[in-house]
């Protein structure tokens, strides 16, 4: 997805002289393309994420578009009072964009994985949150993002995640929905995976999974925006289904299974609950993103074996004549 958002930023900055982007000297040879186009907009502000932040605010203030990039754990903790005073605060048009989601750079450990962000971006008045789960929503999502007035957190994957379209068996007309709604990836009439960004395609694997091995029919929301939250999309979809399943590469606390969690408490939803995240506590001694999903309990195996165990005693009294759960 680094790639996508660099030929994303590249087209933009072409086309308006007000994007500039600034970057905590990670992806230099990323962005050639983009030094190639626009050099005095390409700036690397080196390991100061603090600055990269308040300069970001400041270009704002003088009408300029800035996007701050670097690995997401960074890019949110490391600069976060000026997130919220400089850019926050003041209603600024930044667009902070992290990468290596989750547990996306798994083997270099807790100083890089980002399983606090989408809370800790949540969390602030005017913040936006967008998670798009490959390239082709990214580049979809991010003209629309910049035309919103305040600002907003991208969260995208690291490299090499599966593109959507060829995991679907058709693909949505139009490509992609408006910016805040929900896109149903998969039918299922059993109970309803929900998951958002890169991991919504692991969530369309597993559901795949659960059908050939199982026999169950999970459907799969994806949200590529948790804030703002389309309420009335995510009402009409979670009322159809006495059981839902939260799927994220995120603590507990915060972010989507939270989210859901209260939206069903507000509107006083009759379905019950499963929250499948990264436990709380840290994910060390891990060689890979795989093996890091694993010593989670996130791996489509180990989530089967739970659904297996949590969902589908709850499921067993509604099973048709066909075989198949209601």
């Amino acid at each position: 997805m680094r790639n996508a958002f660099a030929r994303c930023i590249t087209q933009m900055a072409e086309q308006d002289e007000k994007v500039i982007l600034l970057y905590a000297d990670i992806g230099n040879r990323l962005f050639n393309p983009l030094k190639q186009v626009a050099a005095k907009r390409c700036v690397n502000t080196g390991i100061a994420e603090a600055h990269m932040a308040s300069m970001a605010a400041g270009l704002a203030k003088r009408g300029m578009r800035p996007f701050i990039y670097s690995i997401a754990s960074f890019t949110t903790a490391r600069n976060y009072e000026q997130i919220k005073i400089d850019i926050a605060y003041q209603n600024l048009p930044v667009v902070i964009v992290g990468t290596g989601a989750g547990l996306s750079y798994g083997n270099l450990g807790p100083t890089h994985h980002a399983l606090d962000d989408i809370a800790m971006m949540r969390a602030l008045p005017n913040m936006s949150v967008f998670c798009p789960v490959d390239g082709e929503e990214l580049a979809q999502l991010l003209p629309q993002i910049m035309q919103h007035d305040g600002p907003a957190y991208v969260r995208i994957g690291k490299k090499n995640e599966p593109l959507l379209s060829t995991m679907l068996p058709t693909r949505d007309e139009p490509p992609y929905p408006e910016i805040t709604k929900p896109r149903l990836l998969r039918q299922g009439q059993d109970f309803l995976i929900i998951s958002c960004g890169v991991f919504s395609s692991h969530a369309l694997e597993l559901a795949n999974q659960l059908s050939s091995k199982l026999g169950l029919e999970a459907g799969v929301l994806h949200l590529h925006s948790l804030k703002p939250l389309n309420m009335a999309e995510c009402r009409r979809c979670l009322s159809q289904y006495k059981v839902v399943v939260s799927l994220e590469e995120h603590w507990n606390e915060g972010a989507l299974g939270s989210l859901l969690a209260s939206l069903i408490v507000e509107e006083r939803l009759s379905l019950r609950l499963f929250r499948f995240c990264v436990p709380d506590r840290f994910i060390d001694k891990v060689s890979s993103r795989n093996s890091a999903l694993k010593a989670a309990g996130l791996s489509v195996e180990h989530l089967l074996e739970r659904i297996e165990q949590s969902v589908l005693p709850l499921l067993a009294g509604s099973r048709q004549s066909d075989g198949r759960y209601q």
